[in-house]
């Protein structure tokens, strides 16, 4: 049975001719004929289709992807930062330590100078004892004596690339080795490399003044 409408339309004529229609209420047979299907695409709207959910995977899978990358590359840049940072942090304890033992030193007794790889330097004390440090270029660490303790040497530091003396005598004139009771002022550099896709060196880098120079001796 072909259903042509839902309403009845009745056609009517004035006397004039023209005509109007009017709607007729729907039969109950049609409205009961009606109901099941109108309730049946009803039903079907409710849900996800397959494609629906196939699609809405695929975009939470590129989200999750595009997340996943972008927290990996932030943790990489993070761990290099921290591993700059701890490299730095060591280079400037190595000067500081070094600066702070010197400052009291009564005179230098022996020094590399502008030495940056396997440089070393000793100095005596007002006590007369003598302390000693070291770059040991192959293992890229300092090491450290004092001889009123221990003559074997102890590691002080690491990934400490290079360790440069530079000494400045008292009449401004150049450096030679047997000028060492003219020193009266010692720059400390020390280099690391920073652990990066291009390796970046960085110096952290001090003067320190002799304050007992010149002490029961003649300038």
């Amino acid at each position: 049975m072909r259903t042509r409408c839902v309403k009845c339309l009745r056609l009517s004529l004035t006397s004039d001719g023209r005509g109007w229609t009017e709607a007729v209420q729907e039969a109950p047979e049609f409205r009961s004929f009606l109901t099941p299907a109108s309730a049946t695409r009803q039903q079907s709207r409710c849900g996800y289709s397959l494609l629906e959910l196939i699609v809405a995977m695929s975009l939470l899978s590129v989200v999750l992807t595009a997340t996943s990358s972008v927290l990996r590359t932030s943790r990489q840049v993070w761990e290099a930062h921290e591993a700059d940072l701890t490299r730095l942090k060591t280079a400037h304890a190595v000067v500081r330590h070094i600066v702070r033992e010197v400052r009291e030193a009564q005179e230098v007794v022996d020094v590399d100078a502008d030495q940056p790889v396997g440089g070393k330097l000793t100095v005596r004390l007002t006590d007369g004892d003598e302390l000693t440090w070291q770059h040991d270029g192959s293992a890229s660490r300092v090491l450290f004596t004092q001889a009123s303790v221990s003559t074997s040497a102890q590691v002080v530091a690491e990934q400490i690339d290079s360790l440069e003396f530079r000494p400045i005598l008292i009449d401004g004139s150049a450096f030679e080795p047997d000028k060492t009771d003219r020193i009266q002022e010692l720059t400390v550099l020390a280099g690391v490399t920073l652990p990066r896709e291009t390796p970046v060196t960085r110096n952290a880098v001090a003067s320190v003044w002799l304050r007992a120079f010149g002490r029961n001796r003649s300038q």
